[in-house]
């Protein structure tokens, strides 16, 4: 939930600290500065540099070198040099391997591809307001997805983000003067998919008329 911390008019200024790097950026607003909650994301599901197998478009095999540890009712991201995949719903699982269906994303590679996979973590029950929105921070201290959800859910806002100092660092909106707003709906889930052997946090900042 979208927790106001206090009503202003003139200049803002916003200051993120980020794995003991700073950033900070200064906007002009009238209306509500508001905070969605951080969430520290875990790492990549153990022994996740396993291999995607089988693959047809949306579709693939992922062998693991030892027990993935998943449930099977987990959503998934799914990334490899040069793409990767989100809304993933692994349809069956043994120990060692999971068929998946990937919703979104670039299609599967040919062949037999070393791949990192990322259980999806939410944030829920906001309500950011696309018309609204004067200043939008995303950031994660490892390389993350981060998805943007409207209450159908349909994806509004898709971004790979990092920390202020990585490539890619931080999601920050607008960089120009007179930048259209990056979704005009109401953001409502956010998931976060971290791509990263260590646990990350995640940092949404917005700043609302």
């Amino acid at each position: 939930m979208t927790t106001p911390v206090g009503n202003v008019t003139g200049s803002v200024q916003l200051v993120a600290s980020i794995n003991n790097q700073v950033f900070q950026s200064a906007v002009n607003a009238q209306g509500t500065v508001g905070l969605s909650p951080s969430i520290t994301a875990p790492a990549i599901v153990s022994g996740a540099a396993g291999s995607l197998v089988e693959a047809t478009g949306t579709t693939g095999t992922i062998t693991f070198s030892g027990p993935h540890g998943l449930a099977g009712t987990e959503t998934l991201a799914v990334f490899w040099t040069g793409g990767y995949a989100w809304k993933v719903t692994i349809t069956s699982q043994t120990t060692n391997s999971i068929t998946v269906s990937a919703a979104a994303g670039t299609a599967f590679p040919a062949g037999t591809t070393a791949v990192n996979v990322a259980v999806g973590q939410p944030i829920t029950d906001l309500s950011m307001i696309g018309s609204n929105l004067q200043e939008l921070i995303i950031s994660s201290t490892q390389t993350a997805l981060v998805d943007l959800l409207d209450s159908v859910p349909t994806s509004r806002l898709t971004e790979l983000v990092g920390p202020s100092n990585g490539n890619p660092g931080p999601y920050i909106w607008p960089q120009t003067a007179g930048e259209s707003t990056p979704f005009s709906q109401t953001i409502v889930d956010v998931m976060v998919y971290n791509n990263s052997t260590q646990s990350a946090v995640f940092t949404l900042l917005a700043v609302m008329a």
